[in-house]
């Protein structure tokens, strides 16, 4: 059974969900901080947005151990006002599809598709 707790942070990650598809909250691609390059875990790419003045991170990190690639877990973080992670929410339900919609809009798939759709 959830929490409350859990509750309220399914619901926030389904409110950013929506407000990234309505195309009210923006997220842009950079590369991740140090911290996510230079040991375990590791990131590729970090998505971030500004939400009333809180900057949200997004990524997805891995870990190796050996040799050995464990699976991914998305991950969102809180900064602080250096940049630095302040706080990283729980493993939630619907932080995966974050992600994507978060990709689908950084991409702009829909820009994308509209082209293809065009050209005859």
């Amino acid at each position: 059974m959830l929490s409350e707790h859990q509750k309220k942070w399914i619901q926030a990650i389904a409110n950013l969900i929506r407000l990234t598809q309505e195309k009210e909250l923006k997220w842009q691609a950079k590369p991740p901080p140090l911290r996510l390059t230079e040991d375990n875990p590791k990131a590729d790419i970090m998505y971030v947005t500004d939400f009333e003045g809180q900057e949200l991170c997004l990524y997805e990190r891995y870990f190796f151990d050996h040799d050995f690639f464990h699976s991914p877990e998305t991950v969102l973080e809180l900064s602080n006002s250096d940049g630095h992670a302040a706080w990283a929410s729980p493993k939630i339900e619907g932080l995966d599809d974050l992600l994507e919609a978060v990709k689908y809009q950084v991409i702009d798939v829909n820009d994308f598709l509209e082209k293809i759709l065009k050209k005859k």
